[in-house]
């Protein structure tokens, strides 16, 4: 009986916190805090151009109470130079990756001039950073640059860009 009722107890109570029962928003300058449209489920890891272009990735699928079917492969963008404007799904131009298991999560930025890199934690398949690169004459396209492969990427968290050739990442398990 007390192994049912504390199997109840879970699942009622990620079914009470997966419908926002408890969640609290704070205000914070210059004003209350609002939901974007267009992104159901948050997101993992977000990072934010000079130009006030946010980068959003949809999160891995083993760390979510989310429609795991809704969190295939996307990379998103919101402009905060137009908030009244939705969060876009960026097309993503990658002959060479498979998008049917390219699971994004932690994420590193590269600015140089006007070029935007991003460098992208992928959980499909093997554990990988992809390069993609940003054009703003192609406001919706992300394009797949490299994927970059390592012994020690064993279950990569996230990644800090220093310059196009180095990058710090971190496991959330040592090998």
């Amino acid at each position: 009986y007390a192994c049912f009722l504390a199997v109840f107890c879970s699942y009622f109570y990620n079914f009470l916190v997966t419908r926002g029962v408890g969640v609290h928003y704070n205000n914070v300058y210059p004003g209350d805090c609002q939901i974007v449209p267009g992104i159901e489920c948050g997101s993992e890891k977000i990072v934010v151009s000079k130009h006030g272009l946010a980068f959003i990735t949809s999160g891995g699928k083993i760390m979510t109470n989310c429609n795991k079917d809704y969190l295939v492969g996307r990379i998103y963008m919101f402009d905060f130079n137009s908030p009244e404007n939705d969060i876009v799904s960026l097309e993503l131009d990658a002959p060479s990756l498979d998008l049917k298991t390219f699971d994004p999560h932690g994420m590193g930025i590269l600015e140089e001039g006007d070029s935007v890199k991003l460098f992208i934690v992928n959980h499909g398949g093997s554990e990988s950073i992809e390069k993609f690169i940003y054009n703003p004459n192609e406001p919706k396209k992300l394009k797949h640059i490299e994927t970059i492969r390592d012994d020690l990427f064993v279950c990569l968290n996230d990644v800090t860009v220093i310059n196009d050739q180095e990058f710090y990442a971190t496991n959330w398990i040592k090998s």
